[in-house]
C-alpha cells in the first residue's frame, strides 16, 4: 500500500533527487502536501490528494462558459483562475452555460491562460474529481475508463482538469465510482477493486436482462 504523508512530515532521510511536492531541511526530505509518496530510481515526490487544476500548455480540459463580452469568453475550469477564449479564434459562437472540450494554448508567468475551443458537449451531466486523480480514472491503456463505460452504459469525456462529462446510462453509478476512486486512489490494484464494486451493482440487473 502506498504511503500517505502530511505537510511537513519527514518523507525520507536519504539523499534522493527531489521531483515535486517535497522540500529539504537539515533532517531530510519533507512533504509539502497531504499526499501520496512516490519513491523510485528516478527520484521522490509527493502527489497531493486534493487540489485545484494547474494549467499546462497542451492539456485537453473541459470548461463551462461563465461570462461573455464582445472580445472574450471567460471559462470556469476548476482552477484558481478562469481561462480565456478570445472570440477572434472561434469559428462559431459559445453561449453562457455551454460546456465544451478545450485545449490550453498559452500560460503566462502569472498563470493566466488562454484556451482553444475544440467542441461543445451536449446532453449529459458534468461531474468533478480532483485533477490529481484523472490518471486513475483513465487507467493504464484506458482500462479503468473503458471498464466504467462498459458497466454503466455511459460515454465519458475526461478533462485533464478533473471535470468529467457523462452521457447516457447510469450516471448515478458513475458518480459513486468516481467517489470511490477519489477516496481509494492510493490503493494498489484499484482497477480490480472497482470492477468488483461495479459487478456487485450490475450483475443482478444483467442476469434479469439475459432472460428477456
Amino acid at each position: 500500500m502506498k504511503r500517505i504523508v502530511t505537510p511537513g512530515e519527514l518523507v525520507t532521510k536519504e539523499d534522493k533527487k527531489m521531483l515535486s511536492g517535497v522540500y529539504k531541511d537539515a533532517e531530510g526530505i519533507r512533504s509539502e502536501y497531504v499526499g501520496v509518496v512516490y519513491d523510485n530510481d528516478i527520484g521522490i515526490k509527493v502527489v497531493p490528494l486534493k487540489g485545484k487544476y494547474s494549467p499546462k500548455v497542451g492539456d485537453v480540459i473541459i470548461g463551462k462558459v461563465i461570462t461573455d463580452d464582445p472580445f472574450i469568453h471567460l471559462i470556469e475550469v476548476n482552477s484558481h483562475k478562469m481561462g480565456v477564449i478570445p472570440k477572434r479564434t472561434l469559428e462559431g459562437y459559445l453561449n453562457v452555460n455551454d460546456i465544451a472540450l478545450m485545449r490550453v494554448t498559452v500560460v503566462n508567468e502569472v498563470r493566466d491562460f488562454d484556451l482553444e475551443f475544440m467542441k461543445k458537449l451536449y446532453g449529459g451531466t458534468l461531474l468533478e474529481i480532483s485533477p490529481k486523480k484523472v490518471a486513475r480514472v483513465i487507467g493504464k491503456s484506458r482500462s479503468m475508463l473503458e471498464m466504467i463505460q462498459k458497466y454503466t452504459d455511459t460515454r465519458l469525456s475526461v478533462g485533464g482538469n478533473g471535470l468529467i462529462y457523462v452521457v447516457g446510462g447510469n450516471i448515478a453509478l458513475v458518480k459513486e465510482v468516481l467517489e470511490k476512486i477519489e477516496e481509494y486512489s492510493h490503493v494498489d490494484n484499484l482497477t480490480d477493486k472497482i470492477e468488483e464494486f461495479l459487478k456487485s451493482k450490475t450483475e443482478k440487473k444483467m442476469w434479469w436482462m439475459k432472460l428477456l
